[in-house]
């Protein structure tokens, strides 16, 4: 992998890290630099998750795994949702990753 690739990588993967450690619920949106927070992760719930995955295999395990699972499993009962057409943004990047 050329350095600034690896570079912009381990970044992420850290960023990810640390919002993972002070986050109770799903990161949203950012206003002024401010995350906002959902209990049930909304339509964007999926996306977190699946940045958690792509984090742990990339650290082989570690935080990111363990809240990966914490915030799919958080998800999962929506699955059956019959008024949601975000399922696959909700699913795919979670628990279809995961």
């Amino acid at each position: 992998m050329t350095t600034w690739i690896k570079e912009a990588t381990d970044r992420a993967v850290e960023d990810v890290r640390r919002i993972a450690g002070t986050s109770i619920d799903f990161p949203h949106i950012t206003e002024k630099g401010q995350w906002h927070h959902t209990q049930d992760g909304v339509w964007t719930g999926g996306f977190w998750a699946g940045l958690l995955w792509l984090a742990a295999e990339h650290e082989h395990g570690g935080l990111c795994l363990q809240k990966g699972r914490e915030f799919t499993d958080r998800l999962l009962p929506r699955q059956t949702d019959s008024h949601n057409h975000d399922l696959g943004f909700m699913f795919y990047p979670s628990a279809v990753r995961g």
